[in-house]
């Protein structure tokens, strides 16, 4: 048991390592160099497996849950069902928070909160199993009270030699009496010493589950404040709009040299002003999309729309928003948002979207479908 709590508070601190390892990196405010790209993606795959190990470690929590609790099925204790279920969701609303998004302090948490429940438990299923084993110590020790109470019976109508034997094993069966005694005595204090050890470890859940609900209502006020000063820039030549997948900010080709990647003075200084809010709102990941219309080559249009997406993912870049937040695609003419056949259409169409991936983020609701 000592190794299962070790296990979880082993979780607890790698994964908020990996948190704050990705905090250095975007908080950094300088433009990052070739070497600091590359120890970055160093410094995240290490995180990325360290988190995973410790996915797979909560999934050897959940094998030793299931052994533990089809022990407690089999003696019939009931109460172990509903805390078992509870266990089982708590693990898999984890792993469901982790694996897309490994290195955010929403993750860490998510992961303390989750493994000390599930060593909660562990612990409480200890217990029950330990006085599962005390009653039937009990069982057996009244089963021998019994028996010595026949043997008296019997020694009084016994003389001689076959007295004498049965005295004999009166003293031997008080012997192993006194032992099962010993035995459930130790038992209980066993069972005490879990009981305040179930009570620490209720403790130290209590406190995780506060700190992630202070930490998601932090979250949730730092996205309203971005999403009032992204709204702020909404313009002729910048529009502001959300889906399914975040915010999107959309900004026109005219901001652009014609036919070229090149960034212009007036796109340089709105840029300026969206990288001042995402170093702030730093937990979701951007997506940056060139587009174009179907005029000339797909081969042209192609690398116009890379160009253009990778100009701006490093303007961003140079002004201090984390590069390992960032990827830049081109598509070309393949996600037209107008009609193509009109000049008006096409003008729409040749544009670049910034994509503020804020799906990827949890503010409780997911955790709560999972319970």
């Amino acid at each position: 048991m000592n190794r299962i709590i070790a296990t979880a508070l082993t979780a607890l601190l790698c994964v908020s390592g990996m948190a704050a390892a990705h905090e250095r990196i975007g908080a950094s405010g300088r433009a990052p160099t070739r070497v600091d790209l590359n120890q970055s993606e160093g410094r995240s795959a290490s995180s990325k497996g360290k988190v995973n190990k410790k996915v797979n470690d909560l999934k050897e929590l959940e094998k030793k849950l299931d052994e533990e609790f089809e022990l407690l099925k089999k003696e019939g204790v009931a109460s172990a069902t509903p805390m078992y279920a509870e266990a089982k969701g708590r693990i898999k609303s984890a792993i469901f928070i982790a694996q897309p998004n490994p290195g955010t302090k929403e993750a860490a948490l998510a992961f303390s909160a989750c493994s000390a429940h599930v060593a909660a438990v562990l612990l409480q299923f200890e217990r029950e199993m330990n006085l599962v084993k005390a009653r039937k110590k009990a069982a057996e020790r009244d089963s021998l009270l019994t028996v010595l109470h026949g043997l008296h019976e019997a020694i009084s109508r016994i003389e001689g030699g076959r007295a004498y034997r049965l005295s004999q094993e009166l003293e031997a069966t008080r012997g192993k009496a006194a032992g099962l005694q010993s035995d459930l005595e130790a038992t209980s204090r066993q069972a005490a010493d879990l009981q305040a050890d179930l009570q620490a470890t209720q403790a130290d859940l209590d406190a995780a589950q506060a700190n992630l609900a202070a930490e998601r209502e932090r979250l949730r006020q730092v996205m309203e404040d971005a999403q009032k000063r992204l709204r702020e820039l909404q313009s002729d030549l910048i529009n502001v709009s959300r889906d399914a997948r975040g915010t999107i900010i959309s900004m026109s080709d005219i901001l652009f040299e014609t036919g070229r990647a090149n960034l212009t003075a007036n796109l340089q200084t709105n840029l300026a002003r969206i990288a001042g809010i995402l170093m702030v709102y730093k937990e979701p990941n951007i997506l940056v999309e060139g587009h174009t219309d179907n005029v000339g080559s797909r081969e042209l249009n192609q690398k116009l729309s890379e160009d253009r997406a990778t100009n701006v993912m490093n303007f961003l870049g140079a002004n201090g928003v984390g590069a390992e937040r960032m990827t830049a695609i081109g598509s070309a003419f393949d996600k037209p948002v107008a009609d193509n056949s009109t000049p008006e259409g096409r003008a729409k169409n040749r544009r670049v979207d910034l994509i503020i991936m804020e799906e990827e983020l949890d503010y409780g609701q997911n955790e709560s479908a999972a319970e």
